[in-house]
């Protein structure tokens, strides 16, 4: 019985989506690629902390090594 409700149920019409504009078509390609730039450009901006940090790092490690003539 429940399985015949469930085919029932399952050959029932659904809604289509709504089609896009033309213009709701372009703000989906603008979103898709201003995303894809933000994602690169934390990306960047990740990358130049940690490059930073490092080079931070390596000049403290160059400042307290006793063997560099000042």
């Amino acid at each position: 019985m429940a399985r015949d409700a469930g085919a029932i149920a399952g050959l029932a019409a659904r809604p289509r989506p709504a089609r896009l504009t033309p213009e709701g078509a372009e703000l989906g390609r603008v979103r898709r690629r201003a995303e894809a730039e933000l994602a690169k450009t934390r990306l960047v901006i990740e990358i130049q902390g940690k490059a930073s940090e490092l080079l931070g790092r390596l000049l403290a490690e160059s400042d307290d090594d006793p063997r560099q003539p000042r």
